[in-house]
């Protein structure tokens, strides 16, 4: 699930960028209207050039507000279907025992969306569909993880003896 968050994270970045931008633009404007404000304390404006600068400023921070506002940010509701879809690829060995030829084969098609063809009891496809291979290839990449073990025997002590299976060394 972190590789597709990381995906989601790295298409979104642009949306992620643009908010940081109104963000900016935000307390540029507020920042502004502070110091109008300031002016108007220390009477080196009069209140009338005051309001047109809070009219204007407080226009402009409102449009920005509401372009943020307009940005989705539904990180929530990705894990959620991310979590919803993920149940449903776990059931997918469920539905497709329980499926007629026609609704196996439309699963089939899913996960082989190209040139899926038998021969000699075998099959082969062009392509996998891009979800089921991060799948493949996450589980391929934990195949050395998932017990704990090593490969290589080689690296493991040698120094460890049993008592009494031969004199414990110092």
């Amino acid at each position: 699930m972190s590789l597709i968050l990381e995906s989601y994270n790295s298409n979104t970045s642009v949306a992620k960028e643009e908010k940081s931008e109104l963000l900016t633009q935000i307390t540029n404007y507020e920042k502004r209207l502070s110091n109008a404000r300031e002016l108007l304390v220390t009477q080196q404006i009069d209140s009338d050039d005051y309001q047109k600068m809070k009219s204007e400023y407080g226009q402009i921070i409102n449009r920005l507000e509401i372009k943020l506002n307009n940005i989705s940010d539904d990180k929530q509701s990705v894990e959620g279907l991310l979590n919803m879809g993920i149940d449903r690829l776990i059931q997918l060995n469920f539905a497709y025992a329980n499926a007629n030829l026609s609704e196996a084969r439309d699963l089939i098609g899913l996960i082989y969306p190209e040139n899926f063809t038998f021969r000699n009891n075998q099959f082969q496809t062009a392509r996998v569909n891009e979800v089921a291979g991060r799948i493949y290839l996450i589980n391929s990449e934990l195949g050395d993880e998932k017990n704990g073990t090593k490969e290589a025997f080689s690296s493991l002590s040698r120094e460890v003896t049993l008592t009494g299976f031969k004199p414990v060394t110092s």
